[in-house]
């Protein structure tokens, strides 16, 4: 028998069991007779007599001592004995699915994993309950440490099935380190050695993360796992894993390595098994691998080891790291930052603090930004770290200017940006002359927008408020500025002169409509460019909005004031929506594909200018007239200046001609490439036949406006 720890093993005897009314026979395969009592419980609930569609009683020795201790209730001997119509039945009565054992607080899924005849039902019905399958008694154990010990494999298997997406029964065991399951579940299904987990890892991955070396002994020599394979996604081998196992590692490391494993293999992600422990902060791993000449002048993403600590916030690791290679502290990573600089961005006031007392240098600039900036951006432990340095190494605000506190409500670090303010900080201040509501506003930060209303609500009264919301931010950004901070969305702006609604139209998150709710007449206003407010909708947002501006009566047909372009032209500019957006207008508005405007550019002209791929190939589509001039250039030609070879390949399939045409001075395609040196456009003229031997009107050959000496 199974011994269990913190308990003596069973020598013998029987143990007394509240079981249900009799019907099923004695099982003679156990040892022992257990006494059999005629009621379920005795809880008061449960007292009457059972009908015949109660539980049987059973008559059996059960391994798990924990099952027999006398105080189950009716729901629990049921799970042990009974099948789901019988759990039913007591839980519609009133039977409480939460309850547990007061010995060893087993829970009614316990029960069920080691019922013989029903316990694959009755655990998938719990389950479907709700009731946790990997619920922990007293001592720590689950259900399917109690269906292992008693043997019900094919139940322990429900149970992994119900709480692991991919690990299998056999992983379980190797993973609680029980080797003498885990051999009795390979004889029981010796299938399962051939499943991966997780990640892609086989059972001697786990045994290496979990496990003891008497476990990754049977699997290599007994079992047969090839001790040199590696995990399907990473790569990594089982020495990876071993750096993950705190409790075995110190025997582990050696054992794997004598068996033939590099210490130095880097897997999919670059990693060498040095860095795992280190991550993992496995200080008997890494005193293990150093042993064995890991080498310690690996680089990650272009830090050092020392870097590599501090960016995971390993401080155990760090420290053992610097009296191995107190060098390793000294080195700047691949941008130039040091080690506290890094500290700073990423780990907690302990590593700065750590790193303080090592004299380190502390004040050095990084890319312009000093080092409270650098603090600031630190999102995680922000706050703390500001806190550290203000109290630690430098109180002197002023001398860090603005900049610290745009930082940290830039990032939406409000904890850093609080404790700057904690000390002193200027909230009315002006980085590259935005303020700082007007910084949040541009990036959308609605958590840093709410940490400046709540510390100075004056500072929204600034009236490029509402349009700069409306312009960068979201629709809740901008309800919230108006319904709780109270800002006027009826302001104009000072140099277009648009409204919160023009501005609304450049930004995809609709809160235009949120906007025209408020006020209606905002869709009169027009702007000091003459742009239409479809215009601005079909260049910034997408076809459910412009659509809907359509439905707000908004004139499709209105031309720019000023240069009389249509939307159709601003909507060849949209590098997200183009093609959607003038199908539309052109199929369904019947919108001139072909119009000039003042400045005598048609939308075809604008999207190749745009190099917006999307809408020339839509216009193409269309039957867009392809072979337009603008400044005497024809498409091609302009694709060729704008070195754009995909854009001009697409006209070609729906032009063939265009290549051959001439421009001013009788240029042809080739004269242009060659006068511009390009090569690419050279090249694929030629091949399609461009002339050659053409000259222009002052009888110039293509070799002479060559710019690089190109030879047919």
């Amino acid at each position: 028998m199974e011994d269990l720890k913190g308990e003596k093993p069973y020598r013998g005897g029987g143990f007394e069991m509240v079981i249900g009314s009799p019907r099923s026979r004695f099982m003679h395969r156990f040892p022992g007779i257990l006494a059999v009592k005629e009621k379920f419980s005795r809880n008061k609930t449960h007292k009457k007599e059972i009908s015949m569609s109660s539980p049987p009683k059973k008559l059996q020795l059960f391994k798990t001592h924990k099952l027999l201790t006398g105080d189950t209730s009716a729901l629990m001997e049921a799970a042990l004995f009974g099948d789901v119509e019988v759990c039913k039945k007591l839980l519609n009565e009133g039977a409480d699915l939460n309850e547990k054992t007061k010995s060893y607080h087993c829970s009614v899924m316990h029960f069920a994993a080691v019922n013989r005849k029903y316990g694959k039902q009755n655990v998938n019905y719990f389950a479907s309950l709700g009731l946790n399958v990997e619920e922990l008694d007293s001592e720590r154990e689950s259900p399917t440490d109690y269906a292992l010990r008693e043997e019900l494999f094919e139940v322990a298997k429900e149970l992994i099935k119900l709480h692991y997406s991919r690990n299998n029964l056999l992983h379980y065991c190797v993973f609680k380190n029980k080797l003498d399951s885990a051999k009795e579940v390979h004889e029981h299904d010796r299938e399962l050695i051939k499943e991966l987990g997780p990640q892609g890892t086989n059972v001697l991955h786990v045994a290496a993360s979990y496990a003891d070396q008497s476990v990754c002994e049977w699997l290599i020599d007994e079992v047969g796992v090839d001790v040199y394979s590696l995990s399907e996604m990473a790569k990594s081998t089982a020495l990876h894993y071993v750096c993950f196992n705190h409790a075995y590692a110190e025997d582990l490391v050696p054992f794997f390595i004598y068996k033939g494993l590099c210490v130095n293999y880097a897997n999919n992600d670059g990693l060498t098994p040095i860095q795992c422990a280190l991550m993992t902060q496995n200080l008997e791993a890494v005193e293990s691998l150093v042993n064995f000449n890991a080498n310690l002048r690996v680089e990650y993403m272009g830090q050092n080891l020392m870097h590599f600590c501090i960016a995971n916030n390993c401080l155990l690791s760090a420290k053992l790291l610097h009296k191995i290679d107190p060098e390793l502290i000294e080195e700047d990573d691949a941008i130039g930052r040091n080690v506290f600089h890094i500290a700073l961005m990423t780990a907690d006031e302990r590593m700065c603090l750590w790193l303080h007392e090592e004299r380190v240098c502390t004040t050095r600039p990084w890319l312009g930004h000093n080092s409270l900036a650098l603090a600031t951006i630190n999102k995680k432990y922000g706050g703390r770290v500001v806190q550290f340095y203000i109290r630690n190494i430098n109180s002197h605000l002023c001398q860090f200017g603005n900049f610290p506190i745009f930082s940290a409500l830039a990032t939406g670090n409000v904890d850093a940006a609080d404790e700057l303010c904690n000390y002193g900080a200027d909230l009315r201040g002006t980085l590259n002359g935005d303020s700082l509501l007007v910084s949040c506003l541009k990036s959308n930060k609605l958590k840093s927008v709410k940490f400046l209303h709540k510390m100075d609500k004056t500072l929204f009264k600034e009236p490029s408020a509402a349009l700069v919301a409306a312009m960068n931010g979201d629709l809740t950004t901008f309800k919230w500025l108006v319904e709780q901070a109270n800002v006027n969305p009826r302001v104009l702006c000072k140099i277009t002169g648009g409204s919160v609604l023009h501005f609304a139209a450049m930004n995809e998150a609709h809160a235009a409509q949120f906007v025209l709710r408020k006020d209606k007449n905002l869709i009169e206003v027009e702007l000091d460019d003459g742009k239409t407010l479809l215009q601005y909708a079909a260049y910034f947002t997408d076809l459910d909005f412009c659509r809907w501006l359509i439905e707000e009566n908004v004139d499709p047909m209105e031309l720019s004031k000023i240069d009389k372009s249509s939307a159709l032209h601003l909507a060849a500019l949209n590098l997200n929506h183009a093609a959607e957006i003038i199908n539309f207008f052109v199929s369904t508005l019947n919108m001139d594909k072909n119009l000039k405007s003042l400045l005598g550019v048609t939308p075809i002209i604008i999207a190749v200018q745009a190099r917006n791929i999307s809408a020339v190939k839509k216009l193409c589509e269309l039957g867009a007239n392809l072979t337009v001039h603008y400044n005497g250039t024809n498409l091609v030609h302009r694709c060729v200046t704008l070195d754009d070879l995909d854009v001009a390949k697409l006209l070609h399939t729906y032009n063939p001609r265009l290549i051959h045409m001439k421009g001013i001075h009788n240029k042809n395609s080739l004269h242009i490439a060659a006068e511009l040196g390009n090569i690419r456009f050279y090249n694929w003229f030629v091949q399609n036949g461009v002339d050659q031997h053409a000259v222009t009107i002052n009888s110039e050959k293509k070799t002479d406006f060559s710019k690089r000496n190109v030879e047919s």
